[in-house]
């Protein structure tokens, strides 16, 4: 899409090949405020159901729902299983119209734990057998960055700290963190 310019030159600014990006299933999201709920209501989705899955919100005011990820490059977070289960996104840039933070996470919801998933272990868990190790790192274009400089065993704890149960699903595939 013309749209997606910006988001492809980001991108490609931070040094991320046309291969990364889809090996991270890399997207954008456009600037329009219910682009997704009207594309998702079209298939069959209800908008209690897209707001539940963290993709949308009530209105503030009035009735219906908005997208919740505007103008953004969308990070796919994958379970271990390769399941995409949330989104980060990182915000295009600031308008008038649209102020908002840098980064931006799918909520908490059935499907998505933050403190039960490690970004890009779905991509790094046979390079981490192969290893014998795993490199944790703070972000998910840290993982990015290091696919792109050949190591793959390689996973992000997403900005918080490591937790005992990601801690418990990195010992699966090594002992040396």
């Amino acid at each position: 899409s013309t749209q997606a310019a910006d988001a492809r030159a980001y991108l490609e600014n931070r040094g991320i090949d046309k291969g990364l990006i889809e090996k991270f299933q890399l997207g954008f999201s456009p600037e329009g405020w219910d682009t997704l709920v009207q594309f998702l209501s079209k298939r069959g989705y209800n908008a209690t159901e897209v707001e539940r899955s963290g993709l949308a919100q009530r209105k503030k005011s009035g009735v219906g729902s908005i997208d919740k990820f505007r103008n953004r490059v969308m990070i796919p977070l994958s379970d271990h299983h390769n399941n995409v289960v949330g989104f980060t996104a990182r915000i295009m840039k600031q308008t008038d119209d649209f102020q908002g933070p840098k980064y931006m996470n799918s909520p908490e919801t059935l499907i998505y734990k933050k403190s039960e998933l490690l970004y890009g272990l779905n991509l790094a868990k046979s390079a981490i057998k192969m290893a014998g190790a795993v490199i944790v790192v703070e972000g998910n274009l840290d993982v990015i960055a290091s696919h792109k400089a050949g190591v793959e065993n390689v996973v992000a704890s997403s900005g918080t700290a490591l937790t005992e149960q990601q801690i418990q699903l990195l010992k699966r595939f090594t002992d040396n963190i």
